[in-house]
């Protein structure tokens, strides 16, 4: 790519953009024929809202390319919180939500695991079926969530499966067997409280053939719980938020798998265990 229209991307110049098209009107088609980055990439990286919104009307499809690195503009933009820009690639192209790059990424991803709440929000009502997909690691945003501590993530992308009745993503699972509950309690353990009453069933419940071994009381009476202390660092609290919102979704499910844990645990010699809080914080 020439050096000049890389520095107006990244300087957000349209004015020298628009000096360089009027030199050679051919610049930007000479960008699609090079397998890297296009200015749109550049400015979209930047924040250049202005410029992005000028390089979409002269080269929409720059929408639509991949870097070198594997990523859209809207995987940019993304990242980085740009909502603006991520409205406008949008509106170019919504199909770019399901757009796979580095590690099967989708945009709604990288949203996810920096925490863009507002950008979250925006991909998820442009493609509501995009909550679904998996990385080649069979994450869905929901997993991503929980192993990046993303309380307020978790919680929009529990409302969006809620509202568009996709109860089914809860129970997906990892490269590695894990739903997003497995990898919650399996984060940090915490000192029992009560469980949550109530609550609609919405996944399906494998483990709960002996309630009686797997009841609450058990849990709390059980060798493992004995003497144990919460643990105080910021992870363990943000853990323990995931779990609780968790636990809000569906007290039966959560019971099941709590119970199995602890099972686990308890037969393996292994950590010690308890319930965990359930009021959200």
């Amino acid at each position: 790519m020439d050096r000049r229209l890389i520095e107006a991307a990244q300087m957000g110049n349209v004015d020298l953009l628009f000096n360089l098209i009027k030199y050679d009107p051919l610049i930007l088609h000479s960008v699609s024929l090079a397998e890297e980055e296009t200015p749109l990439h550049i400015a979209s990286m930047a924040g250049h809202l202005n410029f992005v919104q000028q390089i979409l009307k002269l080269k929409p499809e720059f929408a639509t390319e991949l870097n070198q690195d594997g990523f859209s503009p809207l995987h940019i933009a993304s990242a980085n919180g740009y909502l603006e820009i991520v409205k406008e690639l949008l509106r170019v192209d919504r199909d770019m939500c399901a757009v796979r790059g580095r590690e099967k990424r989708i945009p709604l991803h990288y949203a996810v695991i920096k925490g863009r709440i507002h950008v979250m929000k925006e991909l998820l009502a442009a493609s509501p079926d995009s909550v679904e997909h998996v990385t080649v690691r069979g994450e869905t945003a929901l997993h991503l969530a929980v192993k990046k501590n993303q309380i307020e993530g978790l919680r929009v992308l529990v409302e969006h499966i809620k509202e568009f009745k996709k109860e089914g993503v809860l129970n997906m699972k990892d490269e590695h067997g894990n739903t997003i509950l497995h990898l919650a309690i399996s984060g940090k353990q915490y000192e029992a409280k009560t469980l949550p009453s109530g609550g609609e069933r919405i996944i399906d419940d494998a483990h709960s053939n002996d309630n009686k071994a797997r009841s609450p009381a058990y849990a709390q009476n059980s060798p493992s719980s004995k003497n144990f202390s919460p643990d105080g660092s910021s992870h363990a609290r943000e853990t323990q938020r995931s779990t609780s919102l968790l636990m809000e979704i569906d007290e039966s499910v959560y019971r099941s798998e709590l119970m199995r844990a602890a099972e686990e645990d308890i037969s393996g010699g292994g950590r010690r265990w308890t319930s965990l809080f359930t009021d959200l914080s």
